[in-house]
């Protein structure tokens, strides 16, 4: 009798364990990594699109005078390192600012970390990073507000992203341009 109760138990215990693991698994498998695998598909078709965005807006801009292109990155967004040969930091500044006010875009006058000055215009932002290291040195960032083009694909919740991140070091970014103050940019 002992032993018949003792199977039973074993047997329900089993299927539960079962059970649970089975719905832990389509869990993560539809809740967590379908939503997020639907948003990387997404993002691969709408990165080219950022990447035309950027382009287009970063030909309109003048490089000034005495400076010259060390390396270029692209994602959602356009970095570029330069190095000054024939002018100052201050040059490249007061260039930068002459340009942008006399083309419509706007200085933004938030909070922003020592060494950068961030313009933006519409959806684009241009941010100047002084290399505080190196006073010949210094980078651009082109960036268009992700939640304000129309191929942009929705993102899913911030922790189902990070949980598909899981070990990596950053956290994902999302531009919001120009800057919203005081505020984590995620998923409106």
């Amino acid at each position: 009798m002992k032993t018949k109760h003792v199977i039973v138990l074993l047997g329900i215990t089993t299927v539960t364990l079962l059970g649970l693991y089975v719905g832990a698994n389509l869990y993560i498998k539809f809740v967590i990594d379908e939503p997020y695998y639907r948003f990387q598909i997404a993002e691969a078709t709408a990165m080219p699109l950022f990447d035309a965005l950027n382009r287009d807006v970063y030909a309109q801009i003048p490089l000034p005078p005495g400076v010259k292109k060390i390396k270029e990155d692209h994602y959602i967004a356009l970095s570029i390192d330069y190095r000054t040969v024939n002018t100052t930091p201050n040059l490249v500044l007061a260039f930068y600012k002459h340009y942008f006010l006399l083309h419509g875009w706007e200085k933004f006058n938030g909070e922003l970390p020592y060494g950068k000055t961030l313009y933006y215009r519409g959806t684009s932002c241009f941010t100047i990073h002084e290399d505080l290291s190196s006073s010949d040195k210094y980078s651009v960032l082109l960036e268009h507000d992700y939640y304000k083009q129309k191929f942009s694909p929705i993102v899913p919740p911030k922790w189902v992203i990070v949980l598909n991140k899981f070990g990596e070091v950053s956290e994902p970014y999302f531009a919001h341009c120009p800057p919203i103050p005081d505020s984590t940019p995620e998923s409106p």
